[in-house]
């Protein structure tokens, strides 16, 4: 079923005078589309191949977010998350919104968080198929509940193609992702690294669920038959160094994911190194976003079979 939650928004933006808008297409259509446009390879397995060029990973350097006087006290400031200005961002956003005229997009309904009191709608904007065909298997589908939804929602504007110029837009280089918590809005450019999608958005969570007393988590969870719960949680090399979570802390932590604050009613650890960065002790390379006080660096809970799994008991 198609859902367009906002077609007017791509105007909202300053998006006009567009070529085909694609809405939602299936994932066999938008591989269709990426090998038409020679954006990827089908592999020998059957699987979509596409390369990200010079960027093989995220570029944490070329992460702004916009400043103003009410968020600027509230963000952690550092060598992931550099301040950008209002003026800045609208000359990003202008001289993008002229380079998509006359260029087909591709836009894609979706949300992110499992659990409805968190769950939040978001638009992504494509220039390239495969990056739509990524969002649509990354995020949740959109259902008709989104629509009527009281959390505002997120636009990601991915465009890889358009490279931004330091002397013009105030960035380091060609590449810039850029977060506009006003205008909920998120400008991706100048990298073709799809990840950048999928992290964005981890960023907002990890901004907006601290201040609803939800600590995000970026890890798996899988029930069992009576109801008890394991976890499974990435250590991230970024976030130095960990530290053990006794019994009582982890209680308190998981009951707060954002997949759910259900999950289970009371959670003890068998053996968890490597779960939470102290703030006291992290390392500000990290960059972490901070909110209402607390810090956070991982994202919401995703459920999921894993291979290996950090045992909780009753």
């Amino acid at each position: 079923m198609t859902i367009m939650m906002s077609r007017t928004a791509l105007e909202n933006y300053g998006l006009v005078n567009l070529g085909t808008i694609h809405w939602n297409l299936s994932p066999a259509v938008l591989v269709e589309h990426a090998l038409a446009r020679k954006e990827a390879v089908l592999a020998s397995n059957g699987a979509l191949a596409a390369t990200t060029g010079v960027h093989t990973g995220r570029s944490p350097k070329d992460k702004f977010i916009v400043s103003n006087q009410g968020l600027g006290p509230r963000i952690w400031w550092g060598d992931n998350n550099h301040p950008m200005s209002q003026e800045n961002f609208e000359a990003v956003r202008s001289s993008l919104s002229a380079y998509l005229q006359g260029r087909d997009v591709y836009v894609l309904d979706a949300a992110a968080a499992a659990d409805p009191h968190y769950r939040m709608s978001i638009q992504v904007i494509t220039e390239l198929a495969w990056h739509n065909l990524f969002a649509r298997q990354l995020f949740l589908r959109a259902n008709e509940n989104d629509l009527a939804s009281p959390r505002p929602g997120f636009t990601i504007l991915c465009v890889p193609n358009f490279h931004t110029d330091p002397r013009i837009h105030g960035t380091r280089s060609e590449a810039a992702i850029i977060i506009d918590f006003e205008e909920r809005l998120v400008l991706i450019a100048g990298t073709r690294y799809a990840g950048e999608m999928k992290k964005s958005i981890f960023t907002v969570l990890n901004f907006i669920l601290p201040a609803e007393d939800v600590l995000p988590m970026h890890c798996s969870a899988n029930e069992g038959p009576g109801g008890d719960v394991a976890s499974s949680l990435v250590s991230l090399a970024q976030a130095k160094p960990p530290f053990r979570l006794i019994p009582a802390v982890a209680s308190s932590v998981m009951m707060n994911m954002a997949g759910g604050t259900g999950v289970s009613s009371t959670l003890k650890v068998a053996a968890m190194p490597n779960v939470l960065t102290s703030p006291k002790s992290m390392s500000r390379k990290s960059g972490m976003l901070c909110a209402s006080g607390r810090s956070t660096k991982t994202s919401f809970l995703k459920k999921a079979h894993v291979n290996q799994t950090t045992t909780m008991t009753h």
